[in-house]
């Protein structure tokens, strides 16, 4: 009889990256994209990375020292409608967290 049930690796589960939605490969995502592109709007990171709410994530960037600054603007989505985002803005630098160097 054919089992209909995807195989597994003797009863282990493996992540697939694709599939992958934890905060440090979100970080990691978002962080690839503002370096590629400049800088991305909260819609940019939803439809393209499928990060459902990627402010959390910046704010998280920034506590390990990147540069983003944010500024809100008007986008309009395709079915018309005008929405007020953030758009995020890869800085120039990495500020460092070691208080020695000032």
């Amino acid at each position: 009889m054919k089992d209909d049930k995807a195989a597994s690796n003797n009863g282990t589960h493996q992540k697939n990256q694709h599939n992958d939605v934890s905060s440090a490969t979100q970080r990691a995502q978002i962080l690839s994209y503002l370096k590629a592109q400049g800088s991305a709007t909260t819609l940019d990171l939803r439809n393209e990375l499928h990060i459902l709410s990627p402010a959390p994530r910046i704010l998280e960037l920034r506590e390990q020292g990147y540069r983003i600054v944010t500024v809100r603007e008007n986008q309009v989505t395709p079915d018309g409608k005008k929405h007020l985002v953030a758009r995020y803005i890869l800085g120039c630098g990495y500020i460092s967290s070691d208080t020695s160097l000032a």
